[in-house]
Parts: structure tokens; C-alpha cells; sequence
């Protein structure tokens, strides 16, 4: 029985070493991946001259105010469909607001949400101007 017992440890042991050696060695090195695109590199990218390799575009938003309209609210400026916010401050309806925001150059509109008013504007040029006037269709 205790031969029995003994044999069976060292069988266990003999496995137990095996598996420890036969996990320590080394991988083989695999060949280097060849590069299809002949190492083509960043500056070998022929460009037009006048291609714009920014991501943003700096424009200039004028919000045109109500006269005697004291109203206080806030003014959101933001994208139509993410709705990324680039700007929103405490305004009177009857300010004048000039500001400069860098905005994503993929970005054609920008809203303006000032209490229940919400306009789209296209930016087309570095200005827009805007204003809280409700454009209500024609009959």
C-alpha cells in the first residue's frame, strides 16, 4: 500500500515537472511580415498645395438682439446631430453677442436654442448671423 501510494506520487511529480519544462520554452521566432505597401511612408503622400489638413475651422457668431426685450436666458450654440455644445452662457435677448468658436470641419449647421426658440443656421464663409426672430412659413 505504500508502494502504491508512493508510485502514484511519483507519476503525479514526473507529470508536474513535465508540464513546468515544456512550458518554459522558448517560441519560435516567427519570419518578419513582409510589407506589401513597399514602406510606403507619410511623406511620400502627394497632395494638392492648397489641401487643408485642418480638422477645425475657426468662425466668427454674431447673435443680434431684441431691442427692449429684457429677457434672460440661456443661449446654446450647438451642432445639429451629435449635439455637441460649443458654447452656452447666461444672455438678455436684448444683447448684442459676438463670439469666435473653432468648430469641426466636417460641421455645415449650427443651432441656436434660447429658451423655447431653436433655429438652424448653414455655415457657409467665418461669419454667421443670427437672430431670435421666429421665421414662420408663408401661407
Amino acid at each position: 500500500m505504500k508502494s502504491e501510494t508512493l508510485n502514484k506520487f511519483f507519476a503525479i511529480l514526473s507529470i508536474a515537472v513535465l508540464i513546468s519544462f515544456s512550458a518554459c520554452l522558448k517560441m519560435p521566432e516567427l519570419p518578419p511580415k513582409e510589407d506589401t505597401q513597399s514602406n510606403k511612408k507619410f511623406a511620400d503622400l502627394v497632395t494638392s498645395p492648397s489641401f487643408n489638413w485642418g480638422t477645425t475651422k475657426k468662425v466668427t457668431v454674431n447673435v443680434f438682439g431684441l431691442i427692449n426685450q429684457n429677457i434672460s436666458g440661456t443661449l446654446k450654440l450647438s451642432e445639429k446631430v451629435s449635439g455637441a455644445i460649443h458654447y452656452m452662457g447666461s444672455h438678455l435677448m436684448s444683447e448684442t453677442i459676438s463670439l469666435k468658436l473653432e468648430i469641426p470641419t466636417s460641421q455645415d449647421s449650427i443651432k441656436l436654442t434660447f429658451g423655447s426658440i431653436s433655429k438652424m443656421y448653414v455655415i457657409s464663409g467665418s461669419t454667421i448671423n443670427m437672430d431670435y426672430i421666429i421665421d414662420y412659413p408663408e401661407n
